[in-house]
């Protein structure tokens, strides 16, 4: 077998440039000129090694593509965010049906749909001087995200559902209750009394 087969049937299997392999068909030449009865393996092989090392020279040069996220999404600390428009719209990116409050302890001025990691949902209700937040996901973990240490908490029965209130023991902060597979939170930036969350909680359950 001559340098000029074993070289092709090398190359066959690596992909260079025109530039790349001209270098190494001319050290090959350069080789072969020098000691012609050297073997033809003994002058291959290190041709064959040094157009694998250009081969991942190129590769390792290559910059990573990271996937973009959907359209109309953001990324923070790693949790995929995705606002919709409606409610409509977030019952379609969560793929399941959303409850919204029949009843609001404050007057709201803006309500945020949002999508968290692509089966959270989370609708916001705001003013200038407070909000609250309701979530609601499939299977049995609190989807609420708050950590706070309250120093009460209590059970309550809702429309025959068992939900857990944290707070001071008077006011109440955090609503937290399994149903029908999903979990849901209610969380309120202003805490409330036992008969205002009660009233807020029924038209959700």
């Amino acid at each position: 077998m001559t340098y000029q087969k074993a070289y092709k049937e090398i190359m066959s299997h690596i992909t260079l440039r025109d530039s790349a392999q001209a270098r190494i068909r001319q050290r090959l030449r350069t080789e072969a000129s020098r000691s012609p009865r050297r073997s033809v393996r003994r002058t291959v092989l290190p041709a064959a090694c040094l157009a694998l090392m250009l081969t991942a020279g190129v590769f390792l040069a290559l910059p990573r593509q990271t996937p973009a996220p959907p359209t109309g999404s953001v990324s923070s600390g790693g949790l995929q965010i995705q606002s919709a428009s409606s409610i409509d719209a977030l019952c379609e990116l969560v793929g399941f049906s959303v409850p919204e409050p029949d009843y609001l302890p404050f007057p709201v001025t803006q309500t945020e749909y949002t999508a968290l990691a692509g089966n959270t949902a989370q609708i916001r209700y705001s003013n200038d001087t407070q909000d609250m937040t309701f979530r609601m996901t499939p299977g049995d973990e609190d989807p609420s995200g708050d950590y706070t240490d309250y120093p009460a908490c209590q059970e309550i029965s809702v429309n025959g559902v068992t939900v857990t209130l944290r707070g001071s023991g008077t006011d109440w902060s955090l609503a937290v209750w399994s149903h029908d597979g999903y979990t849901c939170s209610l969380r309120v930036s202003s805490p409330m009394d036992l008969d205002s969350f009660t009233q807020t909680l029924e038209g959700l359950l």
